[in-house]
């Protein structure tokens, strides 16, 4: 049975509630290895508060995935990363993901 528009609609008002109340984390975000390995970690050339999908692709990979207008408009509340520290290049994925922080491109 089809769910009704008046169903669909209490349903997105509800869902949008949980989510003001409750911030959805990203645990997973594989964005600061696209910028070491697309943008040679130059966080000038990724303005994460445009659409990234019309950044340059290279021909073996997607677009990128985050930015700040698809977060918010999917109701993330806020993101980690969880670097192998295995790699010594994972040092440098965090070090471009603080600043990311530092350089408030979450606001």
């Amino acid at each position: 049975m089809p769910v009704s528009r008046c169903a669909a609609d209490d349903y997105q008002r509800r869902v949008e509630h949980v989510l003001a109340q409750t911030p959805l984390i990203d645990g997973h975000n594989d964005l600061p290895w696209e910028i070491r390995e697309r943008f040679k970690s130059d966080l000038a050339t990724v303005d994460l508060k445009s659409d990234t999908r019309l950044l340059p692709i290279p021909a073996d990979a997607a677009p990128l995935m985050t930015d700040i207008p698809r977060l918010r408009a999917g109701l993330v509340g806020g993101g980690s990363i969880a670097p192998d520290v295995r790699r010594r290049r994972a040092l440098h994925d965090v070090d471009t993901h603080a600043r990311q922080c530092v350089g408030g491109l979450g606001h």
